[in-house]
């Protein structure tokens, strides 16, 4: 697998275990709305941390990924082939 697809895998799988955790909630505190049960600055940071892992599954991650599927798809094609048997000889 390439190595740009591991690298897009990382980030949307970082961000889901955010989501998945509720730090979604937390973005309103960027806003100056408090979150209820968290200091703010705990809540601050996630909802930053969010928005940038948000901002990278969206926009970096699909980039990175193609760029690695290319890539391989490029150092695939541009191999020199193998010499065969040549037929007729013996």
């Amino acid at each position: 697998m390439p190595r740009g697809l591991w690298t897009a895998l990382a980030i949307g799988g970082a961000f889901a275990l955010l989501h998945a955790l509720g730090v979604r909630d937390w973005v309103s505190v960027l806003s100056g709305t408090p979150v209820a049960g968290v200091s703010m600055a705990r809540a601050a940071f996630g909802g930053a941390l969010y928005v940038a892992l948000w901002l990278a599954a969206v926009v970096v991650a699909p980039v990175v990924a193609l760029g690695g599927l290319l890539g391989a798809l490029i150092r695939r094609l541009g191999r020199p082939q193998r010499p065969g048997p040549t037929p007729g000889r013996g």
